[in-house]
């Protein structure tokens, strides 16, 4: 009898189980990081061996991937369609190489470094800091990860606009090259799952085990 007075309970618990929220990553990319076109063993060492120059853009890389120069302020689109789902958190991912760019702070740049922007935004910015008598700021390669977080940036059911723009104020600006290898947008979505229908069945069945437990009680006070 002890199994009678429990299942109710348990017929209940998985109705509201099957309300959960559904959980899914979208990834819209731009490149196909590949590590620039180059070697692979780059990218795990996070530098190249020594001051790149190459141009390696082809199939699966748009204008302003895979390739090594002066390229100035570069923008990225990706379409965004969230089918209905809720964007729970976004972040912007970018692997660049060769981020040298030289920092004057005196002059007040806005942003310092490398800046990246989201729909005409400032996500967030990036820079090697410089290290007087080394190349290592123009060998080096960083996967730089910026969180999002204001989620109404994001153009739902459009294109979304990535910019990566250098300082405007270059102190070696003849020497201000760098690469990008890929541009992601990752965004966790969530959609909740319609509650199952209450089987018409349902109250018979709780009335049926009702009646069922009432009989038992009853028949123990009798024995007893």
């Amino acid at each position: 009898m002890l199994v009678s007075r429990h299942f109710p309970i348990a017929c209940l618990t998985s109705v509201f189980l099957a309300s959960t929220a559904h959980a899914a990553t979208l990834t819209l990319q731009v490149g196909d990081a590949d590590c620039f076109g180059e070697a692979q063993s780059n990218c795990d060492n996070g530098a190249f061996p020594a001051i790149p120059a190459f141009n390696n853009t082809g199939v699966g890389d748009p204008a302003g991937t895979d390739v090594f120069d002066t390229l100035g302020t570069l923008d990225f689109q990706v379409a965004l369609d969230l089918n209905g789902e809720t964007a729970t958190s976004a972040q912007l991912e970018v692997r660049l190489a060769g981020v040298d760019i030289f920092i004057e702070d005196s002059v007040g740049d806005p942003i310092e470094g490398m800046g990246f922007f989201l729909n005409g935004t400032l996500v967030g910015s990036f820079f090697e800091p410089v290290v007087i008598a080394s190349d290592v700021n123009q060998r080096a390669i960083s996967t730089v990860m910026l969180s999002i977080t204001d989620l109404g940036l994001l153009n739902d059911g459009g294109l979304n606009t990535i910019t990566l723009s250098p300082e405007q104020d270059f102190g070696l600006a003849p020497f201000e090259s760098y690469a990008v290898d890929y541009v992601a947008l990752k965004i966790e979505t969530e959609v909740p799952t319609a509650p199952v229908p209450l089987p018409a069945s349902l109250p018979l069945l709780a009335g049926g085990i009702g009646a069922v437990w009432a009989m038992s009680r009853k028949a123990r006070r009798t024995a007893g």
